[in-house]
């Protein structure tokens, strides 16, 4: 595979989950919400603490957007693929890139449907 779709797919998956990160954060009411969308996923610390601390301790200030929704649901469908190509990689290297897409394509309504049916029950 060529290296730079590999880094064009980890920058895409990179800038999902960072735009969800902010969106969320700023919702909560963080005056950090841009140092939180930075250092999400390089950080593994930073990571774990957002989800299970930070994110429980703070409530959040307003209800979710449309845009927060559409921002989440394509984080978790990028994720998602990202986990696929890395468990079950395809057999011939040149596939990644169009594997990665495949997967995210048909991530995408998993995971429409575990944040619409899991994570938003109460659509506020």
């Amino acid at each position: 595979m060529n290296p730079v779709w590999g880094l064009a797919w980890y920058v895409v998956t990179y800038l999902l989950v960072s735009s969800w990160v902010y969106i969320d954060a700023k919702a909560r009411g963080s005056s950090i919400a841009v140092l939180w969308a930075i250092l999400f996923l390089p950080s593994g610390i930073v990571t774990v603490y957002y989800l299970v601390g930070y994110r429980r301790q703070h409530e959040r200030v307003r209800s979710r957007t449309k845009r927060e929704r559409q921002s989440a649901v394509l984080a978790l469908a990028a994720v998602l693929a990202a986990l696929v190509t890395m468990f079950a990689p395809p057999v011939d290297s040149t596939m990644q890139t169009v594997y990665w897409v495949v997967s995210f394509v048909s991530a995408f309504p998993v995971s429409y449907v575990v944040y619409h049916r899991l994570i938003d029950k109460d659509g506020k």
